[in-house]
């Protein structure tokens, strides 16, 4: 008898996991983005910062935030441009994201000082390339999906 409840308790298992599995109505996954409080924690744990410079990376986060937020909305309206005049426009804006980049290390680095900015940027390029294996991996088993 247990055995029989064992069984059909694991096949109402095995139904209802395959079940939502193929749920059409499931929203996707959305990549949910770190507040200036966390990311700043974040730091504070990886370079062990002090709490000085911990209120001026949220102050730091929170700009470079509402930067980016103005030049998400400018992409938007080049979006709905015509496709050439977007190219150039995105080339425009990667020139630009690239100078920001540079000014943002610049003030990161006063923050947290060049030893710490040192390691931060190691530990940037870890993380770079550990999503860029998932990436691959992903990628590659979409590309089996479509094969079969």
């Amino acid at each position: 008898m247990k055995k029989l409840g064992m069984i059909l308790l694991a096949g109402f298992f095995a139904i209802s996991i395959s079940l939502e599995a193929q749920n059409p109505n499931r929203a996707p996954r959305q990549r949910q983005i770190p507040t200036p409080e966390q990311r700043a924690d974040r730091l504070v744990k990886e370079l062990e910062l002090n709490d000085a410079q911990k209120a001026k990376l949220v102050e730091y986060y929170k700009k470079q935030d509402e930067n980016f937020a103005k030049r998400r909305a400018e992409m938007q309206k080049t979006r709905k441009k015509k496709q050439e005049t977007a190219q150039a426009e995105r080339e425009k804006f990667n020139a630009e994201m690239a100078k920001l980049r540079k000014a943002q290390d610049a003030e990161l680095e006063k923050i947290i000082g060049k030893d710490k900015m040192e390691q931060h940027k190691k530990n940037q390029a870890e993380r770079a390339k550990k999503f860029k294996e998932r990436r691959e991996k992903q990628k590659d088993r979409k590309s089996n999906k479509s094969k079969k």
